[in-house]
């Protein structure tokens, strides 16, 4: 299937299951992304979980999201919005903080599955900015022996600016 028209059927299953128009093409943009980069952990297969979060409650599909900034730093209320659409926004805000100061923070709360992270700071560097951006997550990991999680992951991803 052409990412075109997998973009546009991510985005459809998303707007049947309650999501707003905009942000399931924001969710749709963002693991297709990591699809076709081979990261189908953060890719498609999401899919069927954002919908079941969604019927749960657990993932809001009409966020109302707040955003405060004090100096440099900008905290995004995400509303349980779908974590690629808070993580675009908080992206974009941090982007345009960072033209006005120099430097930005975007820290975001009350959200979901972030999503592949390469992806918000591959926006900073084709803006001309480089970006780091961590994520953390409940434990989802069990140590060698263990019964049980114990350990979560911590991804890390930075972006320069850069000629292909």
């Amino acid at each position: 299937m052409k990412p075109e028209r997998l973009r546009a059927l991510v985005a459809e299953i998303f707007v049947r299951a309650g999501m707003v128009e905009p942000h399931a093409r924001t969710v749709a943009e963002v693991l297709v992304w990591a699809e076709l980069r081979g990261m189908g952990s953060h890719g498609v297969m999401r899919v069927p979980r954002y919908v079941e979060w969604m019927r749960r409650g657990d993932l809001n599909g009409r966020p109302e999201i707040k955003h405060a900034a004090n100096g440099a730093t900008i905290t995004v209320d995400a509303d349980r919005a779908a974590g690629p659409v808070a993580m675009v926004q908080a992206t974009e805000l941090a982007l345009a903080k960072a033209r006005e100061t120099g430097i930005a923070m975007a820290l975001v709360r009350s959200t979901t599955h972030t999503g592949a992270i390469g992806y918000y700071t591959q926006l900073g560097a084709k803006s001309g900015m480089a970006t780091v951006a961590i994520t953390a997550s409940v434990p989802n990991m069990a140590y060698h022996g263990a019964r049980a999680a114990g350990v979560s992951t911590a991804p890390l991803s930075i972006a320069v600016p850069g000629e292909v």
